[in-house]
């Protein structure tokens, strides 16, 4: 006696074209066919030929659609979350690029400009220097005048202090 043919197989898989997402969909429904007899056949292991042939009479039409519906929710959730992965991973790299562009660049920036300090700086106190000492030349006897000297000279100076009334 010849045993029935299934053709879950070529309604699920063979009746899609070949370039068709749905091929792909159809493969994960018939994946989940097997397992959904897998489980059967481990439960009912002395089924007899009429069990055998009821549960593959159970697959109708409207049974496989539902198996390709889950598997095209299946594939959907697998697709979303694999798209979100890929797009954080880019990100991350991008980003992270990006932040090391920035960096190399700003750092020679945060040179050039902390140079760009000293150097105004030195020249900001060499003239405050100068205008000083042309007061001090100007006006030795002044109070700045004095001071000044203090300041910058070697010669040692007593400060005396004087008491106002």
């Amino acid at each position: 006696m010849a045993s029935q043919y299934n053709q879950i197989f070529e309604k699920l898989v063979l009746s899609c074209d070949e370039d068709s997402s749905d091929r792909l969909i159809g493969m994960l429904a018939y994946a989940e066919y097997k397992l959904e007899k897998c489980e059967w056949v481990k439960k009912n292991l002395s089924a007899t030929k009429t069990k055998k042939d009821a549960f593959l009479d159970s697959y109708t039409d409207r049974r496989l659609d539902k198996l390709r519906d889950e598997a095209s929710t299946t594939l959907s959730i697998f697709a979303e979350d694999y798209a979100e992965k890929r797009l954080s991973e880019e990100l991350q790299t991008g980003i992270s690029q990006q932040i090391r562009e920035a960096t190399k660049k700003d750092l020679w920036g945060f040179c050039w400009g902390v140079f760009q300090g000293v150097a105004a700086s030195a020249v900001f106190s060499l003239c405050l220097f100068f205008l000083a000492l042309s007061f001090s030349l100007a006006q030795p006897e002044s109070n700045f005048g004095k001071i000044f000297q203090f300041l910058v000279s070697s010669d040692k100076y007593e400060l005396q202090l004087i008491e106002r009334d």
